[in-house]
């Protein structure tokens, strides 16, 4: 029963969400609402929103104290921690471990300093944009002052040998965070090494050992293709740098391109040491504050134009780092998924994470709409958020045509082609699942891209979509679910436009968004550099 009456529904749906995704919920008259309602659950829900906000508060006074000794006492450390879990609020031990590691590094405490600096951008990583705190968090995956620790860091380094490559064909080292399975990284990684290989470069991948994750299945393609990976082991971050420097020595580069976790301190700090005569690195989300590169290449046209340095900005393209292997797969079938037939199939790719804004409301709504259709969603999560979207779909009735598939890039072609349509997140976009959607030859539907919010402090870009599916497909209107809905629910009552929307897309990626395109842009940007620095080629 609605105690509250329809015209007030909206605000429970508000206030609810906003707890579940550990959101903000500054409206007082509504929480005032709630309080007076027969339900118990609503006024739980009005307490519980009051604790919380209540925690909050004390967890930053309980940091403003700490700084004020320098995080000296580890039960204080302790307590921080887990309060600022249970608050949902992980901005105060994200501001600590950055000030810790900034204090290390004017010390000169060459491995607290490191491990202190990742682990704050770590805990900004596993944050949701959904969340006025998690787009804070944000800010500091593009830190100055974090990035001005690492020069100084850099400064204490010294490479006993300089690398001095020669001769033809020339030689490049890709320089990344670790081979990861299920990683679209890994996968754009793979592709850039094929097309460079293509090219006439010899190319060896660098791994850093930042990445823990699990990459079995991504080490074995490499080896397959033939491609070399060094690891730089799991050692002291001293050892790391010094085994990477020396792999440098022994098979020395003329270029060096850099395409790592923005958090990963051994590749910022040999990203300023120079690990080779050329350096260029490839930004996908965040671009460094630091670093001694001789161009920033963007894969996201609109981003370009908004580069901090440090070098020159162009765009390099993009593409469906598994394209071939997407326009090659046969459908895998709803029964392999153990989705029901029956009604028609929306599916998504990508992290949850991505999910916990927009989307899910906007998806809810179309399951309602559309009593018979289904939802997938393929793709790994962070922090927990799946128990947050199961519980957003049971509350509104939907959650038995929901399904969850897991990870799936070792088989997204077929898992896209069992989609009838593919939904788009908003306001993020699904990035490289994008350009794999418009390879699968199904329809896409997209929001336009959001104005970046006022929390963001740093050049960035967290859509694409109208940049990448331009004119092609109707694209729903920023903000207007009702709209991403109605093209949804298009596509699901007409095949035809589907099969032609779909072909287009595939068309249009064929011919704009093409990966070996921009490998051959890259590689013939390589060869320019390297001939003006005049004396490595014999």
């Amino acid at each position: 029963m609605n105690h509250l009456g329809d015209d007030n529904e909206q605000v429970r749906t508000a206030a609810r969400r906003a707890y579940l995704l550990g959101d903000d919920f500054d409206d007082d008259p509504a929480l005032a609402v709630l309080s007076q309602s027969p339900a118990l659950a609503d006024r739980k829900l009005v307490a519980a929103i009051a604790w919380r906000d209540a925690l909050r508060e004390a967890v930053w006074r309980l940091h403003a104290f700490m700084s004020l000794s320098g995080y000296e006492n580890r039960d204080e450390i302790a307590l921080l921690d887990q309060l600022t879990r249970c608050s949902g609020d992980r901005l105060p031990v994200i501001e600590m471990l950055k000030r810790q590691g900034l204090a290390a590094a004017g010390t000169r405490n060459f491995e607290s300093a490191i491990r202190h600096l990742e682990q704050a951008q770590l805990l900004a990583a596993q944050c949701s944009t959904s969340t006025r705190s998690g787009r804070l968090a944000w800010n500091y995956l593009c830190d100055a002052e974090i990035d001005a620790a690492y020069e100084r860091l850099a400064s204490l380094v010294s490479m006993d040998r300089t690398p001095q490559p020669f001769g033809i064909p020339l030689s490049c080292a890709v320089i990344v965070s670790g081979i990861v399975d299920e990683n679209s990284g890994t996968a754009y990684v793979r592709n850039m090494v094929i097309g460079l290989r293509d090219a006439g470069f010899n190319v060896r991948v660098l791994s850093t050992g930042h990445a823990l994750a699990s990459g079995d299945r991504a080490r074995a393609d490499f080896e397959q293709l033939g491609i070399d990976v060094f690891d730089a082991g799991s050692g002291t971050y001293e050892e790391r740098l010094s085994a990477a420097f020396d792999s440098l020595v022994a098979h020395p580069v003329h270029a060096a391109i850099f395409v790592p976790f923005i958090m990963d301190g051994v590749a910022k700090i040999m990203s300023c040491v120079r690990a080779a005569p050329v350096q260029v690195y490839v930004m996908s989300s965040f671009e460094p504050y630091c670093g001694s590169f001789d161009r920033m290449l963007f894969i996201n046209e609109n981003q370009a134009q908004v580069a901090h340095g440090p070098a020159p900005a162009m765009y390099l393209g993009n593409g469906a780092g598994l394209a071939d292997a997407v326009e090659n797969a046969s459908p895998t079938g709803r029964a392999a998924l153990g989705i029901p037939d029956g009604g028609t199939l929306f599916g998504t790719v990508g992290r949850l994470l991505k999910l916990l804004d927009g989307y899910v409301p906007a998806t809810i709504e179309l399951l309602q709409r559309d009593d018979t259709a289904r939802l997938a969603l393929a793709g790994p999560e962070i922090a927990g958020e799946q128990g947050l979207i199961e519980e957003m779909y049971r509350s509104a009735g939907v959650r038995d045509r929901v399904h969850f598939l897991g990870r799936r890039q070792h088989d997204v072609g077929g898992i896209l082609k069992t989609f009838d349509v593919y939904l788009d997140p908003f306001p993020e976009s699904g990035g490289q699942a994008l350009f794999e959607a418009m390879r699968s030859g199904r329809p896409v539907v997209g929001m336009e891209d959001a104005p970046v919010p006022a929390e963001f402090r740093v050049p960035m870009c967290l859509s694409a979509v109208t940049e990448r599916l331009g004119d092609v497909v109707e694209i729903a209107r920023g903000g207007s679910i009702e709209h991403y809905v109605r093209l949804a629910l298009r596509y699901a009552r007409d095949p035809e436009l589907r099969a032609r929307d779909g072909a287009a897309l595939v068309a249009h990626s064929r011919e704009k968004y093409d990966p070996r395109k921009a490998m051959d842009r890259l590689g013939r940007l390589l060869r320019q550099l390297v001939g003006d620095k005049g004396a490595f080629v014999v």
